[in-house]
């Protein structure tokens, strides 16, 4: 088998592998991008989304069925360099390579793979360790979506950044822009307050990953389409039996 890989050449291996992501229910780690596509959005075409800790962009994406089957667009943001040359190869969607925080300033960083990050008490890399610790410039989210000319009501946030969203989502101009639908993990108490304030409804919550968030404002839609998408699938199911049965 390995021999047989190794003749593949890479770029044929890359398009096989983004093939075949593109055709799974879900790429997601606990299937947010399957209750964001199907559930709350009904297989909608061209929505908007912000991706805040991006990653790579494949694995373990909350956003890539999204742009890759359903055309949506949006920003991916990832902090860490390394993981970045990957996150631009793989989407073809605005990727930006920015450390997000309250404000502007600068902050160590370390680079762990997936669970890197900011280097401080408040967040999930509290010691830095001896390797692979940078400095890097931070800026605001709020920021970040002024200069990306961003529109006021985004479709779908998804923010996974080892414990620093509430020092990204603590300053946040929640009058300005509004999102939809929101995964998050692991908020905080003083995040949850902060969503409830602002109308935001909790609708699920996995246990020790993320919580599901619904505004207000987009909750009779989002009941709608939830009894439509699952409708539709029941129907799918029933007349796919119909057919194969003899």
């Amino acid at each position: 088998m390995k021999a047989i890989r190794a003749l593949i050449p890479r770029a044929a291996k890359s398009f096989l592998k983004r093939f075949l992501y593109r055709h799974l229910l879900t790429t997601s780690q606990a299937g947010q991008d399957y209750w964001i596509y199907g559930e709350a959005f009904n297989e909608k075409k061209g929505g908007y989304f912000l991706d805040v800790g991006a990653y790579n962009g494949i694995v373990f994406s909350n956003t890539y069925i999204l742009e890759s089957r359903y055309n949506w667009s949006g920003i991916c943001i990832e902090a860490n360099p390394i993981v970045f040359k990957d996150l631009i190869k793989n989407r073809r969607t605005v990727c930006l390579n920015v450390c997000l925080d309250k404000s502007e300033g600068e902050v160590p960083f370390v680079l762990r793979s997936a669970a890197g990050g900011i280097v401080d008490q408040d967040v999930d890399n509290k010691e830095p360790g001896t390797n692979n610790v940078i400095r890097m410039k931070t800026v605001s989210l709020n920021s970040v979506l002024e200069d990306q000319h961003a529109p006021s009501v985004i479709d779908y946030l998804s923010i996974d950044v080892e414990g620093a969203e509430e020092r990204i989502l603590s300053g946040f101009d929640f009058h300005k822009y509004t999102f939809r639908c929101v995964t998050i993990e692991r908020p905080t108490e003083l995040l949850k307050s902060l969503f409830k304030d602002h109308g935001y409804v909790l609708i699920k919550e996995i246990s020790m990953l993320d919580c599901f968030y619904v505004h207000k404002d987009f909750l009779k839609e989002y009941e709608s389409n939830l009894f439509s998408f699952y409708k539709k699938k029941n129907l799918a199911i029933h007349w796919r039996c119909r057919f194969i049965s003899p």
